[in-house]
């Protein structure tokens, strides 16, 4: 046997091994140390819009600097871009794409499986399936108690008002809890309903005059990017403005009593977290409701130190939230709570 035998058989076997790692496909799996790769958040504007959309981008940017993860919003304006080419180039270039409005939904439904190991975030809508984790919101719940503390703050004979960008779902499901909870305070109630399209401010602050015109006395603000035309108008309406998504009171000071909470900064955090940490749970739709604080009320500490509340305005809140808690308020779900059950 030649001396040179071992030496020989040592180099082939490292060229078989060099030759298998060129020839077999990366695995998803990442070698220990390295960086995971960057995350999206899609968004249908760049333009602020004083509620979710800001919400989201504080809680992204927050997420990505505690978990030291590389972050960039992305945008897929519905009216100038192809939306489903923007979603499908993010998923070439990022590891985690965190969709949280309107048509994007859809879009990950319709593509999610197409990248199987892109990791996709879903906020205010569930898709159950493997490489997506969504984040629901009881936020009927909310709305309903906006409806029942609305009906409180106006004098009798006078409607409520609903200012809405476009009839989604979600719109759908929290309308129906804003007229539900005004029935609740004050039957036969009347809630007049304006849908403003997609960051429409001009129409909504429109919409705003026309409906107090109508002797609407309170109104809620759910028009999205949109939104920040009503409280523009405030200052020409009589009407008090009831906020979305987070405490919209110094939009208009002593014009907004309280807003309806939606906790989209902390959904985005929980997604981009498990994500960092390896927890990511595919398949798993969480919800977001009163009894775990993601929906709420927030009462205006600048509205009551101008104007006052009724007696028991905080009191029945307290007494409303109880009786959701135990589960004495029936809800009528008019979303489907998952968009599908997606077998990929």
């Amino acid at each position: 046997m030649s001396a040179f035998t071992p030496l020989r058989a040592r180099l082939a076997g490292a060229l078989l091994l060099l030759f298998a790692a060129l020839c077999l496909p990366a695995g998803p799996a990442l070698a220990e140390g390295a960086a995971k790769p960057a995350c999206a958040l899609l968004l249908e504007s760049a333009d602020p819009d004083g509620g979710m959309a800001d919400m989201l981008r504080e809680g992204f940017a927050r997420a990505c600097r505690n978990f030291g993860l590389q972050g960039e919003v992305v945008v897929a304006d519905p009216d100038s871009q192809d939306q489903t080419a923007v979603f499908r180039d993010a998923c070439q270039r990022f590891g985690l794409v965190i969709v949280a409005e309107g048509r994007l939904h859809e879009i990950l439904r319709n593509n999610a499986a197409r990248y199987p190991k892109v990791m996709f975030g879903c906020l205010d809508t569930g898709v159950r399936a493997r490489n997506i984790m969504s984040v629901t919101f009881e936020d009927n719940q909310g709305a309903f108690l906006a409806g029942a503390l609305a009906a409180m703050l106006v004098q009798p004979g006078a409607s409520l008002g609903w200012i809405g960008s476009e009839p989604t779902p979600v719109m759908k499901n929290m309308l129906k809890g804003f007229v539900d909870g005004a029935q609740v305070t004050r039957p036969g109630t009347r809630v007049a309903t304006r849908m403003t399209g997609f960051n429409k401010a001009l129409e909504t602050g429109e919409a705003v005059r026309e409906l107090a015109g109508r002797n609407c006395g309170a109104i809620l603000v759910a028009a999205g990017y949109g939104s920040r035309g009503a409280y523009n108008a405030a200052g020409s309406s009589p009407a008090l403005l009831i906020g979305l998504d987070r405490d919209q009171s110094g939009q208009a000071p002593a014009r907004v009593p309280f807003s309806v909470v939606k906790r989209f900064d902390r959904a985005v955090e929980e997604v981009v977290g498990a994500y960092a940490r390896d927890q990511f749970q595919g398949a798993k739709i969480l919800v977001y409701d009163l009894a775990n604080q993601g929906v709420d009320i927030a009462v205006s500490k600048a509205f009551k130190a101008k104007r006052s509340l009724p007696a028991n305005f905080e009191a029945r809140l307290a007494e409303l939230r109880r009786e959701i808690a135990r589960g004495a308020i029936k809800f009528e779900d008019l979303h489907n709570p998952t968009l599908c059950e997606c077998n990929f």
